[in-house]
């Protein structure tokens, strides 16, 4: 009809799919569009969220009916807190006893000296799952937590948080699990910020004085309790803590510093 308002050609709605266990979501398209799966949003067609997301929401970035072996990490701060509740937790993930590694004494805002990651690290395989029960159980420093999600995923092994799976290479689960990452850094943070604080106040009177171990305290501690019990010897604790037998043998024989 002559005069008429004429509309051009309008896009079109593919629908959410659920193929073989694929999620899509559900985007607008232009007509004529190439009706290819793997290119990325926004651009017009349909985005892949994962071959094995778990269908709970649209890009959960969480993988569902994960069968593989879990392989379970957890950490405390100081030797005097239980690891016994994180391990319960783990078993109840799935987790089998001789797969729970533990690090005593350490705060988790870096890595170097944690024997107990490296070993569940090394024991995980493609296929299995990293569990841990909370995340800054895992790290407290997004670049190591980055470098160590990247590296798992890369070996195919994906992190189980609690009893959910991510999917690292899935833009939400690797949303998801960077915020976290960054969370627990700031938490961290605030706590250095807490304790150089007090620390500048104890020098400015006069009640820090000398060189600083090279291991935290609480570290110490439980190097004393672990030697007095048998579970380890010398030079394995050496090899654990990465530094040499004398320092060792100064903290087991040495008087304890207070708090």
């Amino acid at each position: 009809m002559r005069g008429a308002h004429r509309r051009g050609p309008q896009p079109r709605t593919r629908e959410i799919q659920n193929v073989a266990g694929m999620n899509w979501r559900s985007v607008r398209a232009p007509t004529g569009a190439p009706a290819s799966r793997d290119r990325a949003p926004g651009r017009g067609v349909p985005y892949r969220c994962s071959a094995y997301c778990s269908g709970e929401g649209p890009l959960s970035g969480t993988l569902g009916a994960v069968t593989g072996t879990r392989v379970g990490y957890g950490r405390c701060s100081t030797d005097e807190q239980d690891v016994v509740i994180q391990t319960e937790q783990l078993l109840t993930f799935g987790v089998p006893e001789d797969r729970i590694y533990i690090d005593r004494g350490f705060s988790g805002t870096i890595r170097r000296n944690r024997a107990g990651l490296d070993q569940a690290l090394a024991a995980a395989w493609n296929g299995s799952v990293f569990t841990v029960t909370k995340f800054d159980r895992f790290a407290r420093n997004m670049a190591e937590a980055n470098e160590i999600l990247t590296d798992l995923s890369g070996r195919g092994v994906p992190f189980g948080l609690g009893g959910s799976v991510y999917d690292w290479n899935d833009p939400f689960g690797r949303l998801f699990l960077q915020t976290l990452a960054m969370v627990a850094e700031f938490e961290a943070n605030l706590g250095h910020m807490r304790t150089r604080e007090g620390m500048a106040l104890a020098k400015k009177n006069g009640k820090l004085k000398g060189k600083q171990p090279k291991l935290p305290e609480p570290a110490r501690r439980s190097i004393r309790r672990r030697y007095a019990e048998g579970e380890v010897s010398l030079a394995d604790l050496a090899t654990e803590y990465s530094v040499g037998r004398s320092t060792i043998h100064r903290i087991i024989h040495g008087p304890e510093i207070s708090r």
